[in-house]
């Protein structure tokens, strides 16, 4: 019995760890405050596209992009779309919470209109929504805007830390996409 139990919190343990796009952690049953939709972890190798739908919820992941317009080494651009027909837009806010990781500023984010044309399509950046906390290691940034097509896209870019760079010269990222209702103070929760 021990043994099996030692099995499946490896076998977890893997699932947990694994950058592949059919390994998402997701919760889109009830959208309650503060519930993790999706847990997604990636490597900077070319990830395509991964789908997770649930009451009307899509999330798409696109491939890292390394734009040449930000002159930065280890810089990647990750952007996120979620349709969400179910929900009023206009009181519902969608927040990108990401852990051990250091956020770039947030002026960057204007560079989606130049360097990734193909992302930014039909999209502008209006009603931005700004968030963001310090430790002695972290630096936690969330961006959210709205388009007139009733498509809420949340983008950001990022620097990983030293420390989650593994042996193989890969970098990592734990990311949370999480919704909060208009009644939490998004500044003050994080």
């Amino acid at each position: 019995m021990k043994k099996l139990s030692l099995f499946t919190l490896g076998l977890l343990a893997l699932l947990l760890s694994s950058t592949s796009c059919d390994n998402f952690i997701e919760n889109t049953k009830n959208l309650y405050s503060y519930q993790t939709l999706a847990t997604l972890v990636p490597s900077n190798e070319k990830m395509g596209e991964c789908f997770i739908a649930d009451g009307g919820i899509t999330l798409i992941a696109s491939d890292f992009v390394k734009p040449d317009s930000i002159p930065y080494n280890s810089r990647f651009l990750l952007a996120f779309s979620v349709w969400d027909y179910n929900m009023n837009h206009e009181d519902s806010t969608w927040i990108v919470d990401l852990s051990a990781f250091r956020i770039i500023p947030k002026h960057d984010l204007y560079l989606l209109s130049d360097s990734t044309p193909d992302l930014a399509t039909n999209q502008q950046l209006s009603n931005l929504e700004y968030c963001s906390y310090y430790n002695d290691m972290l630096t936690i940034s969330c961006y959210t805007f709205k388009s007139k097509d009733k498509m809420d896209r949340l983008a950001l870019t990022y620097n990983p830390n030293s420390d989650s760079i593994d042996a193989k010269g890969k970098h990592y990222v734990n990311l949370e996409l999480k919704h909060y209702t208009p009644s939490i103070n998004v500044h003050s929760s994080q």
